[in-house]
């Protein structure tokens, strides 16, 4: 049995790498982590984050879909992405977004 005091630690303890906890939250939204420097980014024309290089991570976004939401479309979240580091690739595929409320009305998340 593995144990830790974070999930990141008990990823670096089992697989010898640093998970990227932290920056996951954000990346799998197609935003950049406002806690680290950003090495590069690339973007479409219209603003939509294709590649991201930051927190010793490569983060590349293969493909973006529609959030099922009438109050934020056409807000359009990333369908598939891979994250790559020291010789590691995880994919990650997305079938569905769908965003709830909090009890505040005026704020949402994903």
């Amino acid at each position: 049995m593995y144990r830790a005091d974070t999930f990141g630690e008990l990823i670096a303890g089992i697989f010898g790498i640093g998970a990227p906890v932290s920056g996951l939250r954000y990346w799998v939204t197609g935003v950049p982590d406002p806690a680290l420097p950003i090495k590069s980014a690339a973007f479409d024309d219209d603003g939509t984050m294709r590649t991201l290089e930051q927190g010793g991570w490569r983060v590349r976004y293969d493909g973006y879909r529609p959030a099922d939401s009438p109050l934020v479309q056409p807000l359009r979240l990333p369908q598939r992405m891979s994250l790559a580091r020291d010789g590691l690739k995880v994919t990650l595929a997305v079938k569905h977004w769908r965003l709830i409320r909090f009890l505040d009305p005026g704020k949402a998340t994903i």
